[in-house]
Formats: C-alpha cells, sequence, structure tokens
C-alpha cells in the first residue's frame, strides 16, 4: 500500500511541473498579451505636458 502512495505523489508533481504550470504559465501570457493589445493609441492631447514643452523653454527656465 505504501507503494501506491509514493507513486501517486510523484505523478502528481510531475504533472505539476510537466502540465499544471506550462498550461498556467500560458494562460497569464494570453492574458497579457489581450490586455496589451486592447489599449488605444495616445492621442497628442492626451500626452502628458513635458512631452509638449520643447526644450528651448525648459532651458530658459533653468538659466533664470
Amino acid at each position: 500500500m505504501g507503494v501506491f502512495i509514493g507513486s501517486h505523489k510523484r505523478t502528481h508533481y510531475v504533472l505539476l511541473v510537466f502540465v499544471k504550470v506550462p498550461i498556467l504559465l500560458i494562460l497569464v501570457g494570453i492574458i497579457l498579451w489581450l490586455k496589451g493589445s486592447q489599449r488605444v493609441p495616445e492621442k497628442p492631447w492626451e500626452q502628458p505636458i513635458y512631452m509638449n514643452l520643447s526644450s528651448k523653454h525648459l532651458n530658459k527656465d533653468m538659466a533664470a
């Protein structure tokens, strides 16, 4: 009877490592890929303020 218990545990770990973990990683990868592909491209007016400033203005303010 003890032989069957050891064999069952070993089978569980083999399934865990070679089947369950890769499936979980694939699912997480698919979810992240889908989330990334649903992003709408930024419109120019939605960019942060610092993206619209030229370096000329920044240098003038820093020199003052």
